[in-house]
């Protein structure tokens, strides 16, 4: 894992699963990582297709640029999540998976268990997980801690926000965790106005 280009990556895109002719497109943008995401841009009813469309698209990306790709799954909690384990099984040389909502150990052990060779960025989106973030981050096979503002929001019964101060209290958890398990640095959360170039600018 120390090798990995997403240790160092500071941009990341997503790409919704259902979409993989965007995967190349989002690789030659510039971002540093791609997710291809199988949970909130894909409609419950079209998962089993997402995933048949990212095996069939995954031959055409270049073995260099598979190291930037991670696939963001579904929780470990819905009955989407093993199929999508199976089908990261599949894709040689995938960059990472990215699991949301990361609370426990056990989660994470799950995964290593099906997935040994598969580095994980552990997504924080729960009052859960942010309390359990320093043993989150010294979990075997985690290469990164990542937070998911919008839902952490939720989860505590704030209103959504672009990222203001009431956001500091998790980033600095995240950042200490990190800091404390040898890890890079986390990744902050989405900004979803990628249209308005001021607020890019501010969350960057």
């Amino acid at each position: 894992m120390a090798a990995s280009p997403l240790n160092t990556a500071r941009s990341w895109l997503f790409v919704p699963g259902s979409r993989p002719e965007r995967i190349g497109k989002a690789l030659a943008a510039g971002a540093d990582a791609v997710i291809i995401d199988l949970e909130n841009a894909v409609a419950l009813p079209d998962k089993a297709s997402a995933r048949d469309a990212i095996r069939q698209a995954w031959p055409q990306i270049e073995p260099a640029m598979r190291a930037r790709v991670l696939v963001r799954t579904n929780a470990s909690s819905t009955p989407f999540h093993a199929d999508d384990l199976a089908l990261l099984a599949q894709l040689d040389g995938l960059g990472a998976l990215m699991l949301p909502k990361t609370e426990s150990t056990a989660q994470l052990a799950q995964v290593r268990q099906q997935l040994p060779a598969v580095p994980i960025v552990a997504l924080v989106e729960t009052a859960e997980g942010i309390a359990m973030a320093d043993a989150i981050a010294r979990s075997a096979g985690v290469l990164r801690l990542a937070l998911a503002h919008i839902d952490l929001l939720a989860d505590l019964g704030m209103p959504a926000a672009s990222g203001g101060m009431e956001l500091l209290p998790a980033r600095w958890a995240l950042l200490l965790a990190s800091r404390r398990a040898g890890l890079p640095a986390p990744v902050d959360g989405v900004t979803t106005a990628t249209a308005d170039p001021a607020l890019c600018l501010q969350d960057a």
